[in-house]
């Protein structure tokens, strides 16, 4: 079972919190794991101008947990 949180400058929330709204609210945001960060997730512009950038930290981490992430990438299409 894995402990994913997203984390803002807020600080942290479960990925299972993550939603079409938070991504809206947040230009960039980091997925961890425990203490490790995984990546971080960060959007510019809107509409047909939006770019997603995604930075992995720990290639073996994302792999483990790519679903999950893919998820929450897959939100976009709805911003």
């Amino acid at each position: 079972m894995t402990n994913l949180r997203a984390r803002n400058f807020d600080g942290f929330i479960p990925t299972s919190a993550v939603g079409v709204e938070y991504v809206r609210e947040n230009e960039s945001f980091s997925i961890y794991i425990g203490e490790y960060q995984i990546c971080r997730i960060s959007s510019e512009g809107s509409g047909t101008n939006l770019k997603i950038s995604l930075e992995i930290f720990d290639a073996k981490l994302y792999s483990n947990n790519a679903e999950k992430i893919t998820s929450i990438i897959s939100l976009y299409q709805d911003v």
